[in-house]
């Protein structure tokens, strides 16, 4: 028998009335009436919707806070409903993380659908205007930690890729130091220089750790220059995703000769399902970029992944070896740089 978590269907608060009288247990609560066979399937596509419906406003911008008050649920309920629309792209790559597929006609009817749900968000966002990269991410930076918790286990996967005598680390794209906030935890005196184009983001990591032997670079990544055999390990976290693979291949072979021979590169993104994924965001990104008239120059959100194989790819271009493939939340991917220039 099948059944809904009540989390995702009732208030809390008459979650937590019933929890009373049991708690740790599945019920049947019956029907009020007998009903023709078939009628349930419209509860189930009731829920489907609205749960659809609240990864797409997430997607947009909404913060789970106030999901949670508009739909009735904790908040943790939304962070399952949230995490469990990014599981298909998850599956895709279970056989490079070690972990067993979910079966070949699964994964084809989840990817179907869920590229079925992006074109239709692509077609419900058209007319928003594409949002310059720093200005998006600092008018959300009050609710920005709130929305990427649900990163959380891939924070925690990158710190724990960090090798043991690692000293110094070079993170592009810090933001607030989600990835870092777990990084000290396990070894607090490493020495980070953090980039990022946003002050807001930096000095909000600042004075989360002003005790820390931390560097703030406010600058495009693309533009800084981290040297050469100057780190242990460079990472990166749900950032690169934003630019075409032109633009990484550059930067990919620039942090290669910047990390010192037997360091580490750490990328942890969003990566493509498919082909026709990630074909399609590059189309729409292109097109509506030369719509707006925006210049080359200027970097604005919107994400354009690649596959695991193309993301891959570059990495290897660029002369580091795979080392790991894992997924989480989101792919993490530890490469290592093996010979001198």
């Amino acid at each position: 028998m099948s059944y809904d978590r009540a989390e995702e269907i009732l208030p809390e608060d008459l979650i937590r009335a019933i929890q009373q009288y049991v708690s740790g247990k599945s019920i049947y609560i019956p029907s009020r009436e007998k009903k023709s066979w078939g009628s349930q399937t419209k509860t189930r596509q009731y829920y489907q919707k609205r749960n659809e419906e609240i990864r797409r406003k997430y997607a947009g911008g909404i913060a789970v806070k106030s999901l949670a008050e508009e739909y009735s649920l904790s908040e943790k309920s939304i962070q399952r409903i949230v995490r469990a629309g990014a599981l298909p792209i998850k599956n895709m790559h279970s056989d490079r993380s070690g972990r067993e597929g979910v079966g070949r006609e699964r994964d084809m009817k989840t990817q179907e659908e869920y590229l079925q749900g992006l074109r239709q968000w692509l077609r419900d966002t058209e007319d928003e205007p594409l949002e310059e990269m720093a200005s998006f991410f600092e008018k959300r930076l009050d609710d920005y930690e709130e929305r990427m918790s649900v990163w959380e286990k891939s924070y925690r996967l990158v710190a724990q890729s960090i090798p043991g005598e690692c000293r110094k680390i070079l993170d592009l794209g810090c933001g607030t130091g989600l990835e870092l906030d777990q990084i000290w935890k396990r070894n607090p005196d490493i020495e980070v220089t953090g980039v990022d184009l946003s002050r807001d983001m930096l000095d909000k990591l600042l004075a989360k750790h002003p005790d820390k032997r931390f560097t703030a670079v406010c600058q495009d990544y693309f533009q800084y220059d981290p040297g050469r055999e100057q780190w242990d390990a460079v990472i990166s976290f749900e950032s690169l995703h934003h630019f075409l693979p032109e633009r990484k291949k550059e930067l990919y072979r620039k942090i290669y000769r910047s990390v010192k021979v037997g360091g580490v590169f750490i990328l942890g993104d969003y990566i493509a399902c498919c082909d026709e994924e990630e074909a399609l965001l590059r189309d729409v990104y292109l097109r509506r970029r030369k719509q707006s008239a925006i210049p080359e120059d200027q970097f604005v959100h919107f994400d354009i992944p690649l596959t695991m194989e193309h993301e891959t790819g570059l990495l290897r271009d660029a002369g580091f070896q795979i080392e790991n493939v894992m997924d989480e939340d989101a792919a993490v991917i530890v490469c290592r740089r093996k010979e001198a220039d």
